[in-house]
């Protein structure tokens, strides 16, 4: 394993931009068949993972980079709300022209976003050069 902070190594500090991926809003209607077989919850079942797991390394970043190096920056772009229409276009595994279209609106709108924030063009104030040894 290398370390590329710490007394002396060449960096001092470092930085962290997460951006997160598109989530959709988990749950299901209280009406809805909830002793469907593992076939009817496949998809729910996934995304509960990937939203957990998401979560869980967000949560983990924010309380471990401080520890790590107080100098140390962790930022998360997190995921755009999304609208009812959306949530229904954006679905695991729907790939058609309508779905990719909304979801590179939102990776513009939420780039346009953060664009100008000085939090995120610090990412880029200088060139990035690792070495491994």
């Amino acid at each position: 394993m290398i370390y590329y902070v710490g007394e002396g190594k060449e960096f001092g500090d470092f930085s962290i931009l997460s951006i997160s991926s598109i989530t959709t809003p988990n749950g299901w209607v209280s009406t809805s068949n909830k002793s469907r077989s593992i076939i009817g919850w496949k998809e729910k079942m996934f995304q509960t993972a990937l939203d957990g797991q998401s979560y869980f390394t967000d949560y983990f970043l924010l309380k471990i980079v401080p520890k790590i190096n107080p100098k140390g920056k962790y930022f998360r772009i997190k995921s755009p709300e999304l609208s009812k229409a959306q949530m229904s276009i954006i679905t695991m595994d729907r790939a058609d022209k309508k779905t990719l279209s909304t979801i590179q609106s939102l990776g513009n709108q939420v780039g346009n976003n953060y664009a100008t924030k000085p939090e995120i063009l610090a990412f880029f104030n200088s060139i990035k050069n690792y070495k491994n040894i």
